[in-house]
């Protein structure tokens, strides 16, 4: 018989509470007591039934099913609180607070690397009140 796994629910409770706050996947995961290969292979795991129908699901897969399912909406919670936070400091005329603001660019900007640039989306904002600006002179 193999040790028994590190899947419980205190280890998704850690992980879920820390991706809820922006924690980057490595440090979620150290903080839980996991390395970051084991998220991996559970949220792989459990990615594969989850488009199915719950009473398809073997009861072996369902806690991979249940973690990945917790985990990758955790991490969705709290990068999208983080950007409706910083839209709300960039949109604010009064804002003052050049440390915060320079704070969530860094949480967005390395808990979301593949779909968070700065340049990037400095860029297509600077596009964008150009076309503005464009449409307004006519």
């Amino acid at each position: 018989m193999g040790r028994p796994s590190k899947l419980t629910d205190e280890t998704t409770r850690l992980v879920v509470q820390a991706l809820r706050a922006c924690v980057p996947i490595r440090h979620a995961c150290e903080a839980a007591g996991i390395h970051y290969t084991t998220h991996y292979d559970w949220v792989a795991q459990g990615e594969e039934w989850l488009d199915r129908d719950p009473a398809d699901v073997p009861d072996d897969v369902r806690p991979y099913v249940e973690y990945s399912h917790a985990t990758r909406r955790a991490r969705a919670e709290g990068l999208a609180r983080a950007a409706a936070e910083l839209y709300a400091l960039i949109m604010d005329p009064s804002t003052e607070q050049p440390i915060r603001l320079r704070g969530l660019q860094f949480l967005l900007t390395h808990a979301d690397r593949d779909n968070w640039h700065p340049v990037q989306h400095a860029q297509q904002l600077a596009d964008d009140i150009r076309v503005e600006e464009l449409a307004w002179d006519n």
